[in-house]
């Protein structure tokens, strides 16, 4: 945000666009991917534990704990 970015438009493009990408990679291919190599519990973890180790580049700690606390939950509704 610090590049002055509207706000509406952010915001539109992460619930429309960025947000649904997102997990029909990490779900719908990642964990996907995963299930078949491990068991459901195996696949959710490494998937969880994958999302947030590529939110540690970003050096926000609370970004990461959200990415970790989403990639639970999202597996698990997956």
């Amino acid at each position: 945000m610090k590049s002055g970015e509207n706000y509406w438009v952010v915001g539109l493009l992460l619930l429309f666009v960025i947000g649904p990408a997102e997990e029909i990679f990490w779900r719908g291919y990642v964990q996907q991917r995963l299930g078949k190599r491990f068991s459901i519990v195996g696949s959710m973890v490494l998937a969880t534990a994958v999302y947030t180790l590529v939110h540690i580049a970003s050096f926000n700690f609370m970004l990461i704990m959200a990415a970790m606390v989403c990639g639970v939950f999202w597996s698990l509704m997956y």
